[in-house]
């Protein structure tokens, strides 16, 4: 039997390759990468890479130098670097791309892992979950996180064929937070890469400004590691034991608690501990093994992890250990032959007690004895962890090959299709429902689409979120003026037209047929501020009425016109010559198993039989491009944080920030930049010449220009 192959897909929209402020991911790939390259010949997979990174990324390096690991190539499927087997088959005499061979190689990987966004879908595509802190630490994340978390899991453990977990109590959260899971869950945990360095010279200690004695805390400087246990519990301590030290490592920010680091720093100068605890930042791996060597004892306060690297990496040099009561370090601990001194989470002094009694007795490394011991079982863990991801891909690679010619991995008959339909008044009657809804679940529901109960604050939250605002800048960027004749079409609940008049847009039409109160147009009607706002709930009189229009708006709209064409014919005959349409938010399907996952997992259509479907973004281009208009431009998924395409109330991180400022740009320039984009992904996509991309593809606003017939 041939090899199996394994894709690693670190391109967005699934995984950024850098794993900037998740470097616990990094280092995950990387061990898998390793021991995998660690097996014997016979064993080792075929490891390709893709990325839309440089290959001067110290990832990207370090994975090429792996023996299993044969080339790296950009989403696109070009190739950017190849060992020489793949050379001499992937490349022609003149060094340039055999695309049919390389379409073929990346199209038929045994496995596609990691994948960690539900919406990327690609075929043996093995799903992870690192971890499910947001349901034990909600106060962590931020009200978007939760929902983003919470979407992307349900709709991985309900919609994805294979899920991967780190743990045995990984796996009981899941059972216990997602019950009706339906997806194949493998378990795998990773093993530590790190092996003891030569002793240095006996000043080696000096020369970095610690003592020989000392306890070592080598964790990022994130909230939920718990420093402030660790620095409350250590000042404690140290009133019995004045020879205490600490040496901490890791980076010093935390982008959801930027102020953080700061904090803790001040609590170490304002109680006297300058002297005792060493902050050395990010420190090369060397100089981190010898640091784990050296230290009297590794401390792990944190309140919650996935599978901790500090706990694998003590155990690996044979370290003693101080770590949070968790039932993660519980387990990981059955594994280990150096001591582990449990605390509870969070408790200063428990932690103070288990310092004080202990620190007399502990001695510095390296111990010799112990490293060996702890290497022995190390090799035999990344050995043991190796041969089980490999059981788990040629399970995922039988299912491939023994599957039938004909048989729907779906239950398709289960779905209600026919009878789906646009009704009004069910869909006020299952909002007025929710309202008193206790399920936290259904209110972010709620809240992310304004249709919670206050209708007041919906409304004010929309004008002032990030989505609105991101509106208003796309606008100016793309010469939408205030005093243009605007109509918004299928508008619901009227808060966008609302916020263009409180933003000074003189002439807006609503054209909505629902007229309930939540749901529809009721609600504004009752507003004062909305005066200025003409409503239509009659399709016809509106159609029939001798207004015309600079702008067309539509927001997850177009989707529910059951012959696109038709619709936007009808509405080309209420628009202006050199008038324009902007299309936000639409639902996107490419592959049949989307359309129908989508219409299983969308939380009204199948439970209410109300309609929704989903199409490819092509579709929806090609359809509106019959009835006489044109893709004038098209903004790729991530843009603004994504908050035009789901509910975002904030920019994102940098590289979120970065994307932004650099479509805008790309607007500024010329709009049509984007367009020669969208059709060259599509263009790939169909083509199937490597890994499929979703990101102009996936356009959370496309904008159309009227064309003459």
């Amino acid at each position: 039997m041939s090899r199996i192959s394994l894709l690693l897909p670190l391109f967005r929209p699934n995984v950024k390759a850098t794993f900037e402020n998740w470097q616990g991911g990094r280092i995950y790939i990387e061990n898998l990468a390793r021991v995998l390259s660690d097996l014997p010949d016979d064993e080792r997979p075929a490891i390709y890479v893709t990325s839309d990174e440089g290959v001067d990324l110290p990832i990207l390096r370090a994975l090429f130098r792996e023996a299993a690991v044969e080339g790296i190539f950009r989403p696109d499927g070009y190739p950017v670097l190849l060992k020489p087997p793949l050379m001499a088959s992937l490349l022609d005499e003149n060094n340039q791309p055999r695309t049919a061979e390389i379409r073929a190689l990346l199209a038929n990987v045994d496995v596609t892992f990691p994948v960690l966004q539900a919406d990327v879908n690609v075929p043996h595509g093995l799903h992870w979950i690192p971890d499910f802190q947001h349901k034990y630490l909600p106060e962590m994340f931020s009200h978007d996180e939760l929902t983003h978390r919470d979407r992307n899991f349900e709709a991985i453990t309900q919609r994805r064929r294979f899920l991967l977990l780190s743990s045995k109590t990984a796996e009981a959260d899941c059972k216990r937070f997602y019950p009706n899971a339906r997806a194949h869950t493998f378990i795998w945990s990773f093993a530590s890469s790190l092996e003891p360095l030569s002793t240095p010279p006996p000043d080696w200690c000096a020369r970095h400004g610690i003592p020989e004695k000392f306890l070592f805390a080598p964790n990022q400087f994130w909230k939920h590691k718990d420093h402030e246990t660790l620095f409350r519990a250590f000042a404690r301590a140290r009133a019995a034991s004045p020879d205490l030290a600490l040496v901490c490592t890791g980076a010093g920010i935390d982008y959801r608690n930027p102020e953080l680091y700061g904090e803790l720093r001040a609590f170490i100068s304002a109680h006297g501990l300058d002297g005792c605890v060493h902050f050395l930042g990010v420190v090369s791996n060397d100089v981190l093994v010898q640091l784990f060597q050296h230290a009297a004892a590794v401390v792990q306060p944190s309140r919650f992890e996935g599978w901790s690297t500090v706990v694998e990496d003590a155990k690996a040099l044979g370290r003693p250990l101080f770590v949070s009561d968790l039932p993660i370090h519980r387990e990981q601990a059955g594994s280990a032959v150096s001591p582990f001194h449990f605390f509870r989470a969070g408790d200063v002094e428990d932690l103070t007690v288990k310092l004080s009694a202990a620190w007399p007795d502990l001695r510095p490394g390296p111990d010799p004895v112990a490293a060996q011991k702890g290497q022995e079982r190390r090799r035999a863990r990344a050995a043991e962890s190796a041969r089980a991801f490999m059981a788990i891909a040629a399970e995922i690679r039988a299912q491939k090959t023994a599957a039938p010619a004909f048989v729907d991995s779906l239950d398709l008959g289960r779905l209600n299709i026919l009878a789906l339909e646009e009704n009004a008044a069910r869909h006020e009657a299952v909002i007025v429902a929710q309202h008193d809804d206790p399920s936290p679940a259904v209110q972010r529901l709620l809240e992310s689409t304004y249709l919670d109960k206050d209708r007041a604050a919906a409304f004010e939250r929309f004008q002032t979120g990030h989505e609105f605002q991101t509106m208003r800048r796309l606008f100016e960027i793309l010469g939408v003026q205030p005093g243009m004749r605007v109509c918004e079409i299928g508008g619901g609940a009227g808060f966008l037209s609302w916020a263009l008049v409180q933003a000074g847009f003189k002439d807006v039409t609503l054209v909505e047929p629902n007229g309930e109160f939540n749901t529809g147009t009721g609600y504004l009607r009752t507003r004062a501020d909305g005066a200025g706002l003409r409503i239509h709930n009659d399709l016809h009189a509106w159609h029939a009425d001798d207004a015309r229009y600079d702008l067309i708006l539509t927001k997850n709209c177009i989707h529910h016109f059951k012959n696109m064409t038709q619709a936007a014919a009808a509405i080309r005959q209420k628009m202006r010559p050199g008038a324009r349409w902007f299309a936000f938010r639409e639902q996107f399907a490419d592959t049949p198993r989307e359309l129908y996952e989508l219409l299983a997992a969308h939380p009204y259509c199948q439970k209410y039989g109300l309609y929704e479907w989903a199409y490819p973004a092509s579709h929806y281009v090609e359809a509106l491009e019959l009835a006489g208009f044109k893709l004038g431009a098209a903004l790729p998924a991530g843009y603004a944080n994504h908050a035009l395409a789901a509910y975002r109330n904030d920019a994102g991180d940098a590289e979120a920030r970065h994307l932004t400022a650099q479509v805008d740009e790309l607007l500024q320039k010329g709009p049509h930049g984007t367009v020669n984009a969208f059709w060259n992904e599509v263009a790939r996509n169909r083509a199937g010449n490597g890994a499929t991309l979703r990101f102009f593809s996936r356009p959370p606003l496309m904008v159309f220009d009227l064309q003459a017939v």
